[in-house]
């Protein structure tokens, strides 16, 4: 709820971005695993890592794309055990719903289903 859309945009507190998903982790249940693997990318990114399930998009020449993925080649095994859709259709997604700037420089679209 309203505790993860408020850690998701903390993009400058990564510390505590990780606090709160080890406590998430911690309660299977009461948290989407869609908010999981997007909190987790957005820790990895912040710590300046590459994220490891896609979620995570910027603008290069009027495109959304994907900030580097870890082992790019396994991310749809590893989006599909989250509930995430494959990413070449996230990101046709992606670039077709008006994308919004978080303040953080990093983007995220409109859309729910990621």
């Amino acid at each position: 709820g309203s505790l993860w859309l408020l850690t998701q945009h903390a993009s400058a507190d990564v510390s505590l971005q990780k606090v709160v998903l080890s406590k998430l982790r911690d309660r299977p249940g009461d948290i989407d695993t869609v908010e999981i693997a997007m909190l987790t990318d957005r820790i990895l990114l912040g710590e300046g890592k590459p994220q490891v399930y896609g979620t995570q998009f910027h603008e290069v020449h009027g495109k959304l794309v994907p900030y580097k993925i870890k082992d790019e080649k396994s991310v749809d095994a590893r989006r599909a055990k989250m509930g995430l859709m494959p990413l070449a259709d996230y990101q046709c997604a992606m670039n077709v719903s008006p994308p919004t700037t978080d303040g953080g420089g990093q983007t995220s679209s409109s859309s729910t289903d990621h």
